[in-house]
């Protein structure tokens, strides 16, 4: 599914999945689709996933499945894109309760590597 070159279908998944992005990302195993996606189509093509996940990046950081997409839209987004997600993680009250997370932890050193690395280039 990821790996799909032809525009066409790629929107025409991107149009079905797009109501279930949140949902999705909190799944077991359809996680895994939504990062495969993150990782080989292209940032303008994802803005809908990273759009959507944005709005709930504090819920979706502290649940097992769904801070693995957070974790993907950290390493793989634009560089505009990733500014945004890092500005919600720190701007955020529950910066706290990230760090203190099991999962929110990982978010949280994942954002730090990517500005981290940013800062490098």
């Amino acid at each position: 599914m990821a790996k799909t070159h032809s525009p066409v279908l790629r929107h025409r998944l991107l149009q079905k999945i797009s109501g279930s992005v949140i949902k999705l990302s909190q799944d077991q195993f359809a996680n895994f689709a939504i990062k495969e996606i993150l990782k080989h189509w292209d940032s303008e093509t994802c803005s809908t996933i990273y759009n959507q996940v944005i709005n709930q990046i504090n819920e979706l950081s502290i649940q097992k499945f769904s801070s693995n997409t957070i974790e993907a839209c950290l390493t793989y987004s634009d560089e505009l894109t990733r500014s945004r997600y890092i500005q919600q993680i720190t701007r955020s009250s529950c910066l706290h309760n990230l760090i203190k997370n099991q999962f929110g932890n990982y978010v949280v050193q994942c954002a730090l590597k990517c500005a981290a690395s940013h800062d490098k280039a």
